[in-house]
Formats: structure tokens, sequence, C-alpha cells
């Protein structure tokens, strides 16, 4: 390898480095902002029999970087079934994806809420949270952070489609 190319490949990998830093920063900043709801509760229909209460939509702002797309809601069940919220949220990135376009958002962050249980009584309640972050690439597709598969363009088919497959 040429010292040019392998110059190239450094630069490379320290501007995605530092994307990522900085990306990891602005989820930070969301895991601390995002606590302060801007929008009245709704629920959002996820899939032909399931839907979800949003607690929070909002985009935050990470100076000199992209904005970021927040979106927080109550898990239905615990935050245990990390295989359901990673469908949940892929299924809430597609609700979503039109505003991500129209927005022209690069950086989308869905979080299921749960009360902590310990501080039910308080007036602060507590809460545990369990998130996934969405980055459209430079190519224009949509990844998981950190993660190499691309999340495909057409939604996933409704629980009701899936049964009715499966009947037949």
């Amino acid at each position: 390898m040429r010292a040019a190319d392998r110059q190239d490949a450094r630069s490379a990998l320290s501007s995605v480095s530092h994307a990522i830093g900085a990306f990891c920063l602005a989820v930070a900043l969301c895991a601390f902002f995002g606590t302060h709801a801007c929008n009245a509760q709704r629920y959002i229909n996820v899939d032909g029999s399931d839907s979800v209460l949003v607690r929070n939509i909002q985009v935050v702002q990470v100076p000199s970087e992209a904005p970021v797309l927040l979106v927080d809601y109550w898990a239905i069940d615990s935050l245990s079934d990390t295989a359901a919220l990673r469908r949940r949220a892929v299924a809430i990135f597609f609700k979503m994806k039109s505003r991500l376009q129209t927005e022209h958002i690069t950086n989308f962050v869905v979080r299921a809420a749960m009360r902590d249980a310990r501080f039910q009584v308080q007036k602060e309640a507590r809460f545990n949270l369990y998130g996934f972050v969405f980055q459209k690439r430079a190519n224009g597709e949509w990844h998981f952070l950190a993660d190499s598969s691309v999340i495909a363009t057409d939604p996933p088919p409704s629980a009701a489609h899936r049964r009715s497959r499966e009947r037949s």
C-alpha cells in the first residue's frame, strides 16, 4: 500500500471516528434534554395491531452537528425483550421517515421508556430507557449506528399480515 493511500485511509478513519464521537455527544444530550416533553402525548399506530403512546417527539440541535430527531415512547411490556423493542423501533422509524426526509434529518433516536417502580410515589419520576440510534449514511442508506446492515427501504409486514401468511 502506498503512503498516500495509507494517509487517505487514516484521514477517512479519523473523520468517521470524529463523526461517531460527535453523534455520541448528541445522543447524550438527547438523554439529558429528552426527559422534558415538548409535545402532547399521542398514539402512533406502528403496526396493524400495535400502537405506542409517545412521550416526546423533538428535534435536538447540537452546535456544529446535524440535528437529531428524538422519539420517546412508553414501553408496552418491558425493556428486556430487545428484539421486540428493535422491531418496534424500526416500525416507528418507518412512520417518521417522511418527516426525516422533509426536514433533511440524518440522525434519528427512538427510546422506549418505562417508569422505575422504585420511584412510583415521588414527584420526580425516574425512568429506565432503552434506545436505538439510526443514521443516514452518505450513500443515502439508513443504518443502526455502528451496524453495517442496511435498514430495508420498505416497512416490515404488519403482524396481521404475518399471521395470515403463516395460516396459508
